[in-house]
């Protein structure tokens, strides 16, 4: 591969990724709208609850449920 092929390879990941980002944003965005409490979002994304809250849970300001306090 040459040097312009591996920069352009490196320019289509970038973009598969932030649509990739985009995607799971807005599915777990889906999740919290559905009721699903975070300690089992965080399961399916491979995190901790905490950094899956952290990540996501700007988005979902006052959208707490009684399970994530309790967690």
């Amino acid at each position: 591969m040459t040097a312009a092929q591996v920069l352009e390879q490196i320019e289509r990941t970038r973009v598969a990724q932030w649509r990739a980002e985009a995607t799971l944003a807005k599915l777990v965005d889906q999740a919290v709208g559905l009721g699903i409490g975070w300690p089992e979002i965080a399961a399916r994304l491979g995190v901790t609850r905490q950094a899956a809250r952290q990540h996501y849970q700007r988005r979902h300001r006052g959208s707490e449920t009684i399970q994530d306090r309790r967690s």
